[in-house]
């Protein structure tokens, strides 16, 4: 049965807050996640009920270091209902990522490698701890170049190196050594975002670059780009049109427009709703240092403010209210 809800008269004031979550930063090969800002309650009131809800994340910052291609880390978040009245709820997901693209700078010599595996991998630069030592390496795969003691940055490793040059007499030119390691100008992922300054916002300062950052389609249709590297585990968010009144309490997209997860009951005093998330995982290591973030934008309204958020015949099917 439906409760018909009028919208006019003395309404109670329920958009609440708009929240800053969590933020994970990768710089080079470690991250760290971290808050723009403390998630924040705005409490309104009207007939003596208060209006207060607030979005809960979990996360162990320890968890969060040396973060490996394939890794999934722990993250959870949820709303809670910390007035005195019911609530409904809805949230988007915001994105932004960049990435400063690896340069690497070769030397103009080439340098012998190893054919088999007498000392070393197959492919893998002939070193010798000393001079000596690659003076007997070297004369046992025919080289004649003077033994060089040089630095390969891309490994680390310093050593005597021996030098190749096109006709050497055993006809492998071997391989340029990188010689620096450069990161490039930063690119974002998705084109014409920018990366947000951690200041928060408010409703009405929509200039804010995290404010702008593209909404994610909980159908995952959108910023397909940022998807190669990034997987957002979902807890139990489902579509529309998979879902019935019979179901347990989940998150709900309407399938016309996926960018707004719904919390498919009233969230009543004291209640919390299920995960949203329960952890991120990076899918690919993107090719260069980078910095990913994402943020909820959270909203709240009491049942007489639901015609606002519009798509009244999807809201009054999952509420069981008449909209007017």
């Amino acid at each position: 049965m439906k409760t018909n809800i009028k919208y006019g008269g003395s309404r109670f004031m329920a958009q609440v807050l708009i929240v800053l979550l969590v933020v994970a930063l990768l710089t080079g090969a470690t991250y760290a996640w971290q808050s723009f800002d403390q998630p924040k309650t705005n409490e309104f009131s009207g007939k003596g009920s208060a209006y207060d809800v607030t979005l809960v994340e979990k996360f162990d910052p320890d968890a969060a270091t040396d973060w490996e291609e394939g890794e999934d880390v722990d993250k959870t978040a949820y709303v809670k209902n910390m007035g005195e009245a019911p609530i409904y709820v809805r949230l988007t997901l915001k994105e932004y990522m960049e990435i400063a693209p690896i340069a690497y700078e070769y030397s103009e010599q080439r340098y012998a490698v190893y054919s088999d595996t007498t000392y070393g991998s197959v492919g893998e630069f002939l070193c010798g701890n000393t001079y000596d030592d690659a003076i007997l390496r070297r004369n046992h795969y025919g080289f004649t170049g003077e033994p060089v003691l040089l630095t390969d940055v891309f490994t680390g490793k310093s050593g005597y190196y021996v030098p190749t040059d096109w006709d050497d007499v055993n006809g492998q030119y071997g391989k340029k050594m990188v010689t620096a390691i450069n990161n490039g100008s930063v690119i974002p992922v998705i084109p014409g975002t920018l990366k947000g300054d951690g200041s928060g916002f408010t409703a009405d300062n929509g200039n804010e670059n995290e404010y702008n950052w593209p909404k994610y389609a909980w159908d995952g249709s959108s910023n397909e780009v940022l998807r190669e590297y990034i997987t957002l585990n979902l807890h139990h968010v489902v579509a529309y049109s998979a879902w019935n009144s019979a179901m347990d309490p989940c998150w709900v997209y309407y399938d016309d427009n996926p960018e707004y997860i719904y919390w498919s009951k009233a969230l009543l005093a004291g209640e919390q709703t299920d995960l949203i998330i329960d952890g991120v995982t990076l899918a690919k290591r993107p090719g260069g240092s980078f910095y990913y973030a994402n943020r909820f934008d959270l909203e709240a309204v009491s049942a007489n403010e639901l015609v606002r958020w519009e798509f009244t015949d999807f809201l009054e099917e999952i509420y069981g209210l008449e909209l007017a």
